[in-house]
């Protein structure tokens, strides 16, 4: 039986070493930390907010082109930050600046050390699909979902700049043989990239609730905490490996099946038919907001 673990038992010390490093090469926006700390602040008023996300301009037009997307289906056009405040509330702006800055952060890091069309095109396939389920199940935070499922790989691309060489034998390890990722990461690293992610986006100071359902979301039976959020987690990425799979690859996924186990479907709260129809939202909107969160990513062939 894998034990219990708490959200907030320690990483590894390797995992630390590994993610210390990292993040002297990507730091979180300050435009981010300031957002963090003026939602936290019941003082702060919706205009200040929008001033520090104006600072950053790249940031600022990317979190606008997103709350104008389809994936939001707005009633009225986001024009200011002021409207995108009032419209979506400053819990759900504040995670969403912080997946976006987060993004942008990593993004140069991924580049020449890992395929970066094919990892975004992955993230962003299943924060979408995580809003959704997130949204089926009435979580009242669904862009929490979407952040969530957009960030819940980034500890691949800590692997990969620690040690590019470990990582391609992973990668060359997964075509030959289809082996599971996590086992490979186990064997190989001595910890997985889903530990790493989370204490990356620990790191960050990023909130418990982002961090936890991506340190547990291959095996959320183990999370003594946020253990709904993970199971869920869980789902999307079963959901986008699915998807992805029949679209690129649909001989040798003809027939195919989800691996998802009966305990975390009912976790999750969610019935897998049900689950299944949220891939045709995603579909519709998965360029769209591909090209919006990280431009220059989309794939002709995708």
């Amino acid at each position: 039986m894998v034990p219990v673990m708490h959200r907030n038992a320690p990483f590894a010390p390797t995992v630390l070493k590994m993610v210390a490093k990292v993040v002297k090469l990507a730091s979180l926006p300050a435009v981010c930390t300031r957002v963090m700390q003026l939602a936290d602040d019941p003082r702060a008023s919706a205009q200040q907010i929008a001033e520090v996300i104006c600072l950053d301009p790249g940031l600022a037009a990317r979190m606008l082109k997103l709350a104008n997307s389809a994936h939001f289906g707005m009633r009225e056009r986001v024009d200011t930050f002021d409207v995108a405040i009032r419209v979506l509330g400053v819990d759900a702006l504040r995670t969403l600046v912080l997946g976006t800055g987060a993004v942008g952060a990593l993004n140069a890091l991924c580049k020449g050390v890992l395929d970066t069309d094919a990892f975004w095109a992955n993230s962003v396939h299943c924060a979408l699909t995580a809003r959704e389920l997130w949204r089926l199940t009435r979580h009242p935070r669904p862009e929490q979902g979407f952040v969530i499922g957009l960030l819940h790989a980034i500890g691949q691309i800590v692997l990969a700049v620690q040690d590019a060489s470990k990582t391609s034998l992973i990668v060359e390890r997964l075509v030959d043989a289809r082996q599971d990722r996590a086992g490979l990461e186990r064997e190989i690293f001595g910890f997985t990239y889903a530990e790493v992610g989370a204490a990356l986006l620990s790191a960050w100071q990023l909130p418990a609730s982002l961090s936890c359902p991506v340190r547990f979301q291959l095996n959320p039976n183990s999370a003594a905490a946020c253990a709904t959020e993970a199971a869920i987690l869980h789902i999307a990425m079963a959901l986008t490996s699915f998807d992805i799979g029949r679209q690129t690859q649909p001989e040798q996924h003809e027939g195919s099946i989800l691996a998802v186990q009966r305990d975390v479907w009912r976790l999750a709260g969610v019935v897998e038919d049900t689950a299944m129809k949220v891939l045709d939202d995603v579909d519709s909107q998965w360029f769209e907001v591909m090209e919006i969160v990280a431009p220059g990513s989309l794939l002709l062939h995708y």
